[in-house]
């Protein structure tokens, strides 16, 4: 193909893997479910640095809590936003970062 392709999409159901460009995969938001805060649970939307997979440095995002969901809008895409991995909420205390919370992404968007 001339240029690195990625899993921009699987569809178990038909045996389907379909690859695209990086530029695919660039996503500047996700949905995740069961929320599990470490905290009070958030009345309104937040700031945070979310990690989307154990080795990841973490994104600045704006995290709106719904219930048992949270939506999650990075402030530039990141890549590979993956349904079914963790999203990890932490929050800047003094020359600390505390995780908060935790949820399930369920899709990413734009």
């Amino acid at each position: 193909m001339g240029k690195p392709y990625y899993v921009v999409k699987i569809d178990a159901e038909s045996n389907t893997v379909t690859l695209g460009p990086k530029e695919e995969v660039m996503k500047s938001k996700l949905r995740a479910t069961e929320v599990n805060w470490l905290i009070d649970e958030p009345m309104s939307p937040f700031r945070a640095k979310v990690k989307i997979r154990y080795n990841d440095k973490g994104t600045t995002a704006m995290v709106w809590p719904q219930g048992n969901c949270a939506v999650v809008e990075f402030d530039e895409p990141i890549s590979a936003i993956t349904p079914g991995q963790l999203a990890a909420f932490y929050v800047q205390e003094e020359n600390n970062s505390r995780i908060i919370g935790g949820a399930w992404i369920e899709k990413a968007s734009n």
